[in-house]
């Protein structure tokens, strides 16, 4: 199966089981077995209605990036929750014990502008280390390359650099607010 193929196939199966029917107890464990199948996730990870992993364009990595841009691991425990829309065409690696709130979202591309009347296109890998609590409405931009282990992002945050580790940020931009104990 091509690359573009096995986009389509994962977004047709995010679409018949992201809506609210599938919050059922019964049905709500069938989705996230679907998305355990589709996309390589780890035991104990639920995803709720509205989630989508997209693969927005068919870029194969920019230079400075070597990363392959279908690349999207998920580790064990992670809980994303409704309504987020996570973007893993630059790569993305999603460490064990994550919690994202409602509304996320986290972009691994972005377009630049080198002149008048041209737009360039560029990916970049990001890394959730373990442990990380996203904030509802949180954007986390293709600037950002790592969120360090146990960090947190406030609600409604614009992420705009990295993260470091145990760090509590907030605002927009985001700004370390202080460390956790």
């Amino acid at each position: 199966m091509s690359i573009k193929e096995s986009e389509y196939f994962r977004r047709i199966m995010q679409y018949l089981v992201c809506g609210r029917f599938f919050d059922l107890p019964v049905l709500f464990n069938l989705r996230c077995f679907i998305y355990r199948w589709v996309f390589n996730m780890g035991p104990g990870a639920s995803i709720t209605r509205g989630v989508l992993f997209i693969r927005t364009h068919k870029t194969k990595g920019a230079p400075l990036y070597k990363v392959p841009t279908d690349s999207l691991i998920i580790g064990s425990n992670v809980h994303i929750n409704h309504d987020t829309e996570i973007d893993y065409t630059g790569g993305l690696e999603i460490g064990d014990n994550v919690i994202i709130s409602p509304y996320v979202l986290i972009e691994t591309h972005g377009h630049g502008i080198r002149a008048k009347d041209e737009f360039t296109t560029f990916v970049a890998p990001l890394k959730i280390e373990r442990g990380v609590w996203i904030g509802a409405n949180v954007v986390i931009l293709p600037s950002v390359s790592r969120i360090g282990e146990g960090g947190i992002i406030g609600a409604g945050s614009i992420v705009t650099k990295d993260v470091d580790d145990w760090a509590i940020v907030a605002g927009n931009p985001a700004r370390k607010i202080r460390m956790r104990e």
